[in-house]
């Protein structure tokens, strides 16, 4: 779980980066900063879904629901609609898929860790 975790925020952050950069021109260190603020958002939601597991919502539903913002996420990656030279998309939009999917990737390995613990251990 942890490989796959690592390789898809590697491939997310890289390709966030270079679209910020070439598409958009932005800095390296305009870059490193929002890329920053992308990853405490992060961490915030995973103390806001810490909150609200058990609470409010069981793992299970908690799970689906981190599924399907992951799959909105994962949808404001693509440009749909965009023409020659004209873009539909921003750099705030790319932000938003980034944290969406970080967010939801993050608690939905941990909690896929967490049932593949307790059905391996008796």
């Amino acid at each position: 779980f942890s490989a796959g975790r690592s390789l898809g925020i590697s491939a997310i952050e890289v390709a966030t980066a270079l679209l910020l950069e070439e598409q958009y021109g932005w800095t390296p260190e305009k870059i490193g900063y929002a890329l920053g603020l992308v990853f405490a958002l992060t961490a915030s939601t995973g103390l806001l879904v810490a909150l609200v597991r058990n609470r409010l919502l069981s793992e299970y539903v908690l799970m689906l629901t981190l599924s399907f913002f992951s799959v909105v996420g994962s949808s404001l990656f693509f440009d749909f609609g965009a023409t020659k030279g004209k873009q539909h998309s921003s750099p705030m939009l790319l932000m938003t898929a980034d944290m969406l999917v970080y967010a939801c990737m993050f608690q939905l390995t941990a909690f896929m860790e967490g049932i593949a613990t307790q059905a391996a251990v008796p």
